[in-house]
């Protein structure tokens, strides 16, 4: 992660009193991503049309998560089938369209 972005974690963190630091990787081929057996076993890929929140609350939050918003315009079919197949959970976010930051926080904060 450059030093921007963890600038932005260790702010936003203390911002909301968030004593557990999010991680933001470098960016990586989706296939090799997707597939990368060091990932938590909870694995969450956001994507309209996928299982809606209330599928989600069994889900405890605390526990290892990696999470997966996408670019703008969103996944590919064959992207969200390739997580489906690795074993991730697609959640939808609601009726509206997010940017990708708000995406990502709304996340952190279901998950967090």
């Amino acid at each position: 992660m450059d030093w921007r972005s963890q600038r932005y974690v260790i702010e936003a963190s203390k911002q909301c009193g968030r004593n557990v630091l999010l991680e933001v990787r470098s960016m990586i081929e989706w296939p090799t991503f997707c597939a990368a057996a060091e990932l938590p076993p909870r694995r969450v890929l956001a994507h309209p049309g996928g299982d809606g929140t209330r599928s989600m609350a069994e889900n405890a939050p605390g526990c290892d998560t990696v999470v997966a918003v996408g670019p703008e315009g969103g996944f590919t079919e064959g992207e969200v089938a390739l997580a489906r197949a690795e074993g991730w959970r697609v959640l939808d976010l609601g009726p509206r369209i997010l940017r990708v930051e708000t995406a990502a926080i709304a996340l952190a904060v279901f998950f967090g």
